[in-house]
């Protein structure tokens, strides 16, 4: 749990440094490039994490504490309603940069975060319901 709660506040801090970034089309500072990437790294761990969560949840059945169900749902949501809607208007907003620019596939970015939406919606489902 402590894992998740750490890579969610990296992703929403990580969100806002990127949420600012004002680029024309061949202007991209170093900078911005690399909090982008961190950005990437971040999302990419947080998907690893939710996958292993959906793995506890559905297969072993392991979550079982109502503090940690209700912890779990007030994490989910935030992630569901606030953090993926955010780094998905970021890649979006990046889309008109020449890939190779940033070093990142958007399109990879973007079917990410609909893998992340999915695994949401999949734990939501099997959660228990407080």
């Amino acid at each position: 749990m402590k894992s998740f709660e750490e890579v969610i506040y990296l992703h929403s801090r990580y969100i806002d440094r990127c949420r600012n970034i004002i680029i024309s089309k061949h202007d991209l500072v170093d900078r911005y490039a690399s909090r982008l990437r961190k950005l990437k790294r971040i999302s990419e761990r947080l998907e690893k994490i939710l996958q292993s969560l959906s793995a506890a949840v559905i297969i072993d059945n392991k979550i079982n504490n109502n503090e940690t169900i209700e912890k779990l749902h007030l994490l989910l949501f935030y992630i569901d309603e606030i953090a993926i809607p955010s780094e998905k208007e970021i890649w979006r907003r990046l889309s008109n940069i020449q890939p190779m620019v940033l070093d990142v596939d958007i399109d990879e970015q973007l079917k990410r975060i609909e893998r992340i939406e999915n695994l949401l919606k999949t734990i939501n489902n099997a959660l228990p319901k407080i």
